[in-house]
């Protein structure tokens, strides 16, 4: 499965095309804690970041992501626009999978989720 954190309904559509059309169960929703709740009763491979969300605490994603067993931490894509250069460094900072403007996440989603 893969989970995508998100109010932006056009990147939702095409990160569930691109989930669906890698055979990936798709499901998105609008905050951290909504998402923890999906992969404590799933077992979610990706999770999808949109680090310009409302209300995201990216340190408390963190170590939230942190507090799972390995075993139930999911691989994690982090975007925004390419105007929000301090919030991508932060992410990488954060040690996310990959970290990547939305543009490139836009292009890459459909490669990055193949199964």
């Amino acid at each position: 499965m893969v989970v995508h954190i998100t109010q932006d309904l056009m990147m939702s559509s095409n990160a569930s095309a691109a989930s669906r059309a890698a055979g990936h169960k798709f499901k998105f929703v609008a905050s951290w804690e909504r998402a923890a709740l999906v992969i404590h009763e799933n077992e979610v491979e990706v999770l999808i970041i949109d680090l310009q969300s409302e209300g995201l605490d990216i340190d408390e994603l963190v170590e939230g992501l942190k507090d799972l067993a390995e075993s139930n931490r999911p691989q994690t894509i982090a975007y925004a626009q390419h105007v929000e250069g301090a919030l991508l460094e932060k992410a990488n900072a954060a040690g996310f999978d990959k970290v990547m403007t939305r543009g490139q996440a836009h292009q890459a989603l459909p490669e990055l989720l193949k199964s």
